[in-house]
């Protein structure tokens, strides 16, 4: 049910009138984190510069950690996905407000988990790496206003690892020229994790998401 109300909160943003968009933007959010049940929490960086006209670089780093406890076992585990990629937007319309997108980026994720009873502790950890793909679109509402849409789909390079999918929804609005705030929820398919970002944006141009 938490998961319906964000996306229907989320797609209300999704009517207004179209504005010049760019993907060049500082983020710096605070990520509230559900892993099937388990409370998380942590930060999020996300760097976007734009490289001609279409072209865009990107680069992603989150990082969240989930404490929990149950039959006398206590621990806590650590999530972070890195991407470091290049994109090709699609700018449609007079204004350009309209803005599908296609991405890829090498990718890392990391785990680490800590687990905790009477008898003593255990420690394990594991990285994966690989590409990921990903296809979107941007709009700009208004000078002010944006809103995204973007699917990835994670490829690891090592055999025994199971494919990702994420969907995220990000809803942004400018409060200044060069400042504004950033809302997003992401929702990773096969670890069961769902984040809500929030927090702040450094602009290098017009309103985008």
């Amino acid at each position: 049910m938490k998961r319906l109300i964000t996306l229907a909160a989320l797609s209300l943003f999704a009517f207004g009138a179209q504005a010049n968009d760019t993907f060049s933007h500082l983020d710096l959010t605070f990520v509230q984190s559900d892993a099937d049940g388990d409370d998380g929490d942590g930060i999020g960086v996300e760097w976007n510069v734009t490289l001609g006209d279409s072209i865009f670089f990107n680069v992603e780093h989150s990082a969240r950690e989930f404490d929990g406890s149950g039959g006398g076992v206590s621990g806590n585990a650590d999530l972070k996905n890195t991407d470091i990629g290049l994109g090709y937007a699609f700018h449609l319309g007079e204004d350009g407000g309209l803005s599908p997108f296609l991405a890829i980026a090498l990718t890392e994720l990391e785990f680490s988990l800590l687990l905790q009873d009477g008898m003593g502790a255990g420690f394990g950890s594991a990285s994966l790496d690989g590409y990921t793909l990903a296809a979107g679109v941007r709009y700009a509402l208004n000078d002010r206003l944006g809103l995204g849409l973007r699917y990835r789909q994670f490829k690891f390079n090592e055999n025994n690892a199971d494919d990702e999918t994420a969907i995220r929804l990000s809803v942004s609005y400018a409060l200044s020229q060069t400042f504004g705030v950033v809302l997003r929820f992401e929702q990773y398919e096969e670890l069961e994790v769902d984040d809500l970002h929030l927090g702040v944006r450094a602009r290098f141009g017009g309103s985008d998401d």
